[in-house]
């Protein structure tokens, strides 16, 4: 990834836009997929509950195309917690219950060794090790592959030796194992210009194919030819032609976009993209934005369909005990499955914004609602009404929100003096 994406993304994580950051990762097109449930290393958990007298779940383990320990050389294992449940936020603490035993997969004995490698590689990453800020991995990759003679010529890649050799070298097994099989289009890709990204484990198995290691890789510097002063001079004319050409045209054609230019000369456009980029920038037409004429989406009428489905959610969540339901805009969100025009357009639907604002709970508000549920229904069922009974059935922790324990005793005393005044009456 270059140095102005990485800052983009950098930004927007440290702001309020992070709902970008998979996209200019490159991670919501990739065909990698996420892990299902987290994974643990049983010798790493044996270690912590020595040394620390609790489980932890090891954020390294968590990377998909990690599948062995890289500090014990053991396959990962699975446990049953699944990390797509219904609230992401919840807190599952690792209890020796939850895992289970039982290999992620059966690993072929000539992939484990490179399994462990590619653990390890991730581990170097993760923990900075190495210094790759601002390495030209391209530039890199050709320099390095001209050295295994896949260059032909002066810089064109020998793309059939290139696929032959990288599967003959990983094993058809292994890349199948890391979601990387499919190296007609990513490998090729990965020695072209950079235009998109792609995930760290394609440029591990880059790396590893070429210099062993991360660690010889980051050492290595990148031998470039040297030119003669014939060839300079040559290059110093063509430059100058190209841009002559591309000036003369946007001169000629004052009115016309990049785009419209380059259909009228696409040599002239197609050799300045490759060799010269930052000047074809600044010489070319503004981009002009276009202006919206009319509105695509009536908001208000949106904002009536919505408001009920709301609503309608909003009872469903109230009436379920079983567990209980919190009332949040998230839940909301997903049960209606509007979450993205909740989270991003709430402004432009002003009675849902109303409705959810009366509506939505605090955790305070959620446990005092479960304590009224369960005093009416222990009424219901006439049951005594001991205080760490409600606490049970509610599954609240006692003493942990002080205005809710208040909350529970001043209802109490209320249903006493009520049920007192009736004796009286009677």
């Amino acid at each position: 990834m270059d140095t102005s994406k990485i800052a983009i993304v950098y930004r927007h994580m440290c702001g309020h836009k992070g709902g970008s950051i998979h996209n200019l990762l490159g991670l919501m097109a990739s065909k990698i997929p996420a892990i299902k449930h987290l994974k643990y290393c049983r010798e790493c958990n044996s270690e912590s509950i020595n040394l620390r007298g609790e489980l932890y779940f090891n954020r390294l383990h968590q990377l998909s195309t990690v599948l062995f320990c890289p500090i014990h050389d053991i396959p990962l294992l699975s446990s049953v917690i699944n990390i797509k449940q219904y609230n992401r936020h919840q807190f599952v603490y690792p209890d020796a219950k939850l895992m289970r035993t039982g290999l992620i997969a059966d690993y072929q004995c000539v992939d484990r060794k490179m399994l462990i490698t590619v653990a390890k590689a991730y581990k170097e990453l993760i923990e900075c090790r190495l210094d790759l800020h601002g390495k030209d991995f391209r530039n890199a990759y050709l320099s390095l592959l001209k050295l295994r003679g896949l260059i032909r010529g002066s810089c064109t890649v020998d793309n059939a030796k290139l696929m032959s050799e990288f599967r003959s070298y990983f094993g058809e097994s292994l890349l199948g194992t890391l979601y990387s099989s499919d190296i007609e289009r990513w490998l090729l890709e990965i020695v072209r210009k950079h235009r998109k990204s792609f995930h760290p484990v394609r440029h591990i198995l880059m790396i590893i194919f070429l210099a062993g290691s991360l660690d010889e890789f980051a050492r290595y510097t990148v031998v470039r030819d040297v030119v003669s002063s014939e060839s300079k001079k040559s290059i110093l004319r063509s430059i100058t032609s190209h841009h002559k050409g591309w000036l003369a045209l946007v001169e000629r054609y004052p009115e016309k976009l990049k785009s419209e230019l380059r259909k009228l000369s696409p040599k002239i456009y197609m050799w300045l993209y490759r060799n010269d980029k930052e000047w074809l920038g600044r010489n070319s037409p503004d981009r002009r934005i276009p202006v919206a004429m009319n509105k695509r989406v009536d908001w208000t009428q949106r904002d009536k369909v919505i408001v009920k489905e709301v609503i309608v959610a909003i009872r469903r969540i109230k009436a379920s005990e079983n567990p209980f339901l919190r009332i949040t805009a998230g839940r909301i969100g997903k049960m209606i499955g509007k979450l993205n025009i909740i989270e991003k357009h709430i402004l432009k639907l002003p009675e849902t914004k109303r409705i959810m604002k009366l509506e939505l709970e605090s955790v305070e508000d959620f446990q005092k609602r479960k304590i009224r549920c369960v005093i009416d229904k222990m009424l219901a069922e006439k049951e005594p009404l001991y205080e760490s009974h409600i606490y049970r059935k509610a599954s609240i922790a006692k003493g942990r929100i002080s205005s809710v324990d208040e909350y529970l005793l001043h209802v109490l005393k209320t249903l006493d003096k009520i049920k007192v005044f009736k004796d009286y009456l009677n």
